[in-house]
């Protein structure tokens, strides 16, 4: 995203979060179809005549800036669980017969902040998504029985993350232990378990850990099927910065041009391992 100075209403200046691609010094090449959509999904809502402020392609625009946002935190977390694990598997392999749980409790800490992060995400997806198609109920897992694109079996690491989410955050599982390249959990309840049963699993770091690449995968999917009703000839307003220190100066773009940003190549067969 970027920060950009433009003309307040009652005049004077104000500073404005915006999409990366308001501006045009943002259109890099080759970028990951969903940050194309969170650009142009605005333009494929229905408006309704009188519709209340913020209408409806508004608020998708806010909700798309508010993903960006959150997408980044995942990125982040990622990033933060992955130093955490770095930072504990040393003692795990020490052979002393009581260690501190500092080092687990931060990887713990981490892996909650990184499963709410991804789940706060594919909120606000779906609440996009209902903005985009009429009739779809509320909520990630809910869309995810009705919408193909969000389907469990399609993407198997969805029923995996809510086991794994719902049993830290909801259910107060005995507190987990590494054990070399995994991590120990117990799962407690079986009524919405989809991939684990009631019991005790070794679950190994990499799994965590390739949850966001296949998040973004899906996205990327979801994002090439919406922008596919994109019209190319549209007209999308847009900023540029001619010299430092000058006010930006408003132009026009077509969607055509906006699209050819798309990077096909990001949507993949498997899963990556990294983002």
């Amino acid at each position: 995203m970027k920060v950009v100075k433009l003309p307040a209403h009652g005049g004077g200046e104000v500073w404005l979060v915006v999409h990366q691609l308001t501006v045009a010094e943002g259109r890099l090449k080759h970028l990951r179809p969903i940050h194309v959509l969170t650009f142009l999904a605005q333009h494929l809502v229905k408006v309704t005549p009188g519709e209340s402020i913020p209408s409806r392609p508004q608020r998708t625009f806010g909700l798309c800036l508010a993903l960006e946002n959150k997408l980044a935190g995942v990125r982040h977390h990622q990033r933060q669980l992955r130093e955490a694990i770095a930072g504990a598997v040393e003692d795990v392999y020490d052979e002393r017969y009581v260690r501190d749980y500092d080092a687990t409790q931060a990887v713990i800490c981490s892996l909650e902040a990184y499963l709410n992060a991804i789940y706060t995400a594919l909120e606000l997806v779906a609440r996009i998504n209902r903005l985009l198609h009429d009739g779809l109920p509320q909520g990630f897992r809910d869309q995810s029985k009705r919408f193909a694109g969000f389907g469990f079996e399609r993407w198997e690491w969805l029923p995996h993350f809510y086991d794994v989410r719902t049993e830290l955050t909801h259910f107060g599982t005995p507190l987990p232990i590494l054990a070399e390249d995994k991590i120990v959990m117990e799962f407690t309840d079986a009524r919405q378990l989809r991939a684990f049963g009631k019991g005790r699993y070794d679950i190994p770091f990499t799994h965590f850990l390739s949850y966001a690449p296949a998040l973004f995968e899906m996205l990327d999917a979801w994002a090439v099927e919406e922008l596919a009703r994109v019209e190319p000839g549209l007209e999308i307003d847009y900023s540029q910065e001619t010299r430092p220190g000058v006010p930006l100066l408003p132009g026009k773009v077509k969607a055509g041009e906006i699209l050819a940003l798309v990077n096909l190549s990001q949507i993949k067969k498997e899963p990556p391992g990294d983002t």
